[in-house]
């Protein structure tokens, strides 16, 4: 029994060893084969069993939409964006999308942005799930798409620079809101302003917890990150001495931020000190903004976003519509 099987792995060894190029050249198909298959299923996202159909999105200008970036149907990825074509009204966006996801016809469009830096891509926001649905052909007209209010119109108002950070804020936080219209964030600076004057007039009232957070800004405990214990014991002595002056400058920034009748909740008493103090910090943190590197303004988690929206745009910068060579010349030379 032992030998029987001995022989028989004793002669595939063999077979094999006598028809070793032609296992070799079938080795390299097969991982031709499957470097291929993973290219396009995983790198470039090609489903070949996947049923698709294309609509056309009426925009009033590109606002940075390019081609093949996504297109999402309350955030998930359910197509991508073929061509953007110019009309004398503006810009069509003509997209796939994958027919196994019904997009509902009353949908809102929205041209949105992954961050402040860019990355944009196309959102259907449904407030129900009922049909009729869209199909192939279809066309969403421009009154029923938004799209990002541009920085030089931003600019071009009073409150300008405002608008531009309050846009960026509500784009990093579009994912917090909930589908009802209701439990959407406001639209603008202004809407904003009025809500939280509201909130704090109205809803807000003073506790202990606000006052206990004030006091503790002033007894900030030594940082310690990375720090072994023999050097954090070292330093603590000095960071005691050091300690209010560096709560003095976390307690000024804290409040010159926020709202005067939060300020009059947790007990401060805002001075015009403070103001001048707070202009000063102010002046000197925008200095270490422009001038610091990432590693050391950045924590971990934000500078690997950061990078990664950088690899993003490279990737997307070469992206591959096809593997057919250039029309016209050869891709050699």
């Amino acid at each position: 029994m032992i030998n029987a099987g001995a022989n028989l792995i004793v002669s595939a060894v063999r077979a094999g060893h006598r028809r070793k190029g032609w296992l070799s050249a079938a080795a390299l198909v097969m991982t031709l084969i499957v470097a291929t298959g993973y290219l396009l299923v995983g790198a470039l996202r090609v489903n070949p069993f996947a049923s698709s159909y294309r609509v056309t999105v009426q925009l009033p200008e590109s606002a940075g939409l390019l081609p093949n970036q996504d297109v999402t149907l309350r955030g998930v990825r359910i197509g991508r964006v073929d061509r953007l074509d110019i009309t004398p009204t503006g810009v069509e966006a003509v997209v796939t999308m994958n027919s196994e996801v019904p997009v509902p016809v009353s949908s809102a469009v929205r041209v949105s942005g992954l961050s402040a830096a860019g990355e944009q891509y196309i959102d259907f926001q449904a407030d129900s799930d009922a049909g009729p649905y869209l199909s192939d052909g279809a066309v969403i007209a421009q009154d029923r798409t938004t799209v990002p209010v541009s920085l030089a119109q931003l600019l071009a108002d009073a409150d300008g620079a405002r608008e531009v950070c309050y846009q960026q804020l509500l784009e990093s936080f579009r994912a917090l809101e909930l589908p009802a219209k209701s439990a959407a964030l406001p639209a603008g600076y202004d809407e904003a302003v009025r809500y939280y004057d509201a909130m704090v007039r109205d809803e807000l009232s003073a506790n202990p917890f606000l006052r206990r957070v004030t006091r503790d800004l002033t007894r900030l405990p030594l940082p310690t990150l990375l720090l072994p214990p023999p050097l954090r014991k070292l330093l603590t002595p000095s960071w005691l001495v050091v300690r209010p002056l560096a709560g003095r400058v976390v307690l000024v920034c804290s409040f010159g931020i926020l709202h005067p009748g939060v300020r009059e909740l947790t007990g401060f008493r805002w001075r015009a000190r403070h103001d001048r103090e707070f202009a000063l910090y102010t002046r000197l943190l925008q200095l270490a903004w422009r001038t610091l590197p990432d590693r050391v303004l950045l924590i971990p988690l934000a500078r690997n976003r950061l990078e990664y929206e950088k690899l993003v745009r490279l990737h997307r910068s070469v992206g591959l519509e096809s593997f057919a060579p250039p029309a016209g010349r050869c891709p050699a030379g």
